[in-house]
């Protein structure tokens, strides 16, 4: 054995100088022990996660995750009552509806964006907050101004008053400050759960907190529209008894599919005075959807003040960890990809991995690090998986409105539910679900060793929004089929009921 050793070790010196049998075996064992030694790091550290310790929550942390509670249910308080107050107040058509509608989710979600690279490039999360708190404040007050008598200059059947302005003018005022809230609240929660060496909390810990933050998110979103229909139509008497002499009126919900109230409705028991068949077939009582101010103002401005003033005393005791402006990779970010939508080319080899056009920018004046084109290729392939996103929402957008549409002349299920909170079944689902899912279903699963990753549940998810697709585009089929159409003024088919 040890002659053939040796004679090997001079036919490999013979063809490849300072190679022998004995250092490919010396280098063979030690790479199967490295092999062996990550192997068993790795499983380590995954038996380990389960036991990882979890970071005690604080009280400052519960406190921020307050404001996210009001302000959601602030939002989706005023947002859910925007269809009935802008068609039955404003006598805004469908399509003037929908873009209202469009621009209010795009003004919400498209702001973060700009108050989010405020936060981190000059103010710091905590002052955005701050600053985002009292513009909120100002839009909602002005949202309750413009629904009270005073903004529709309010004498029987006269035109006049602000109040379509005013509304447009709130909700504008209300999306600015969302974007200054709306980025910084999460990141500033978990902030909160720094070490006194200001270490991050472990993810496990975050995976804990944003679990909470969900659960604030989904309450705000279901008890807020859970009572707004109840306050808005809950003065019996109307208006008279604050306003005596005022007999304005309001369209009943199915007026615009009577033929009576063809040219009339929307909007005409509002601003012209009915006649005795009008009054009796199209006009439902004193005008009490004023009382959007009893909503606006005594429910959703409250439940906002509240969540700031619990934001702005943890700030005093037990006082918040604030952590200053970093700056802001926005800037490198819309750098880099102006730079990748012109082509610029650094003529180098391809290193073979994904986004080849942010490699080329290496090296390329006025063009950030390579490390960091590396992380925004990065972040660009990795939220690839947010494209289906954007389809899911768009699909439940649709169902809400349809459903709105269809609630109270089709459905008819207005006994039991009010049109406007049709939208808290959402919620409402997901309370009950999450709890479900987490405590039953996956460890249910766990225990069958059927592990399912995110992307599973995702797509999962997708397939049952897809189910619910097909439902509600039978019903509708069934509607037309069974049912008639009024004409250019209705929107939507009504169910034939004889």
């Amino acid at each position: 054995m040890t002659d053939s050793i040796i004679r090997a070790d001079a036919m490999l010196s013979a063809r490849r100088p300072g190679v022998t049998a004995s250092s490919l075996r010396t280098g063979l064992e030690s790479s199967l022990r490295s092999v062996y030694s990550m192997g068993h790091s790795a499983l380590a550290s995954v038996a380990e996660f389960p036991d990882e310790e979890l970071t005690p929550f604080t009280l400052a942390c519960f406190l921020v995750i307050a404001v996210e509670l009001g302000e959601r249910a602030t939002y989706y308080t005023t947002k859910l009552l925007y269809p009935s107050f802008a068609t039955q107040m404003l006598g805004m058509s469908s399509s003037e509806l929908n873009i209202l509608m469009n621009f209010n989710d795009f003004w919400n979600y498209g702001n973060p964006l700009l108050g989010a690279y405020l936060a981190d490039a000059f103010l710091g999360r905590f002052k955005a907050i701050c600053l985002g708190a009292p513009i909120y404040v100002l839009g909602l007050s002005l949202l309750v101004l413009s629904s009270t008598p005073l903004a529709f200059g309010d004498f029987p059947y006269l035109e006049g008053g602000w109040a379509k302005i005013g509304f447009w003018m709130s909700i504008t005022v209300m999306g600015v400050g969302c974007g200054f809230i709306k980025p910084c609240v999460s990141v500033f929660a978990a902030e909160q759960l720094k070490d006194e060496n200001g270490n991050d909390a472990s993810p496990r810990t975050l995976e804990k907190l944003y679990l909470w933050w969900y659960l604030a998110i989904n309450i705000g979103s279901f008890v807020g529209p859970v009572v707004a229909p109840l306050l808005s139509g809950g003065t019996e008497a109307g208006l008279p008894n604050l306003l005596p002499g005022y007999e304005k009126f309001q369209c009943s919900g199915n007026a615009t599919l009577i033929p009576a109230c063809e040219g009339y409705c929307p909007g005409g028991c509002t601003t012209t005075p009915p006649t005795p068949e009008q009054f009796s077939e199209c006009c439902n009582g004193p005008r009490v959807a004023l009382n959007y101010w009893l909503v606006w103002g005594c429910w959703s401005l409250p439940m906002l003040l509240l969540a700031f003033l619990t934001f702005f005393l943890g700030a005093w005791r037990p006082g918040y960890v604030i952590s200053p402006p970093q700056g802001s990779y926005l800037g490198d970010f819309f750098k880099a990809l102006w730079g990748a939508v012109r082509c610029l080319d650094n003529k180098k080899p391809s290193d073979g991995k994904g986004m080849r056009c942010f490699e080329r920018l290496k090296g390329i004046p006025g063009m950030p690090s390579d490390r960091l084109l590396d992380e925004f290729r990065m972040m660009l392939i990795t939220s690839s998986i947010f494209l289906p996103f954007s389809l899911f929402w768009f699909a439940n957008s649709q169902m809400y409105s349809w459903g709105y549409n269809q609630c109270n002349p089709a459905l008819k299920i207005s006994g039991w539910v009010d049109c406007n909170q049709i939208q808290i079944m959402n919620s409402l689902a997901i309370l009950v679900t999450i709890p479900i899912f987490d405590f039953g279903l996956y460890p249910l699963l766990a225990k069958f060793r059927v592990r399912l990753t995110h992307i599973h549940k995702i797509s999962a998810g997708m397939v049952i929004m897809g189910c619910c697709l097909l439902i509600m585009g039978g019903l509708q089929s069934y509607i037309n089929k069974q049912g008639y159409y009024s004409g250019p003024s209705s929107t939507s088919y009504v169910y034939y009921d004889p």
